[in-house]
């Protein structure tokens, strides 16, 4: 999921600080951002109300349709 390194980088967060808020290890996170892991809806809703976005701000077009 591209939008979720986008959506880090834009408000200023590490990697680090975001797993930390999640409650998850960096290197699973990590795994999240790069596409070999997804989140739990409820992990979603978190990082949503962290960036102040939607959850559907995390999914963009081609992704939906796959």
């Amino acid at each position: 999921m591209k939008k979720l390194k986008e959506l880090r980088k834009k408000n200023g967060l590490t990697m680090k600080k975001v797993s930390e808020h999640l409650e998850m290890a960096e290197s699973s996170y990590c795994l999240c951002e790069h596409g070999k892991r997804k989140l739990s809806f409820v992990r979603l809703v978190e990082l949503a109300k962290l960036y102040g976005c939607s959850v559907a701000d995390f999914v963009d077009e081609a992704e939906a349709s796959e």
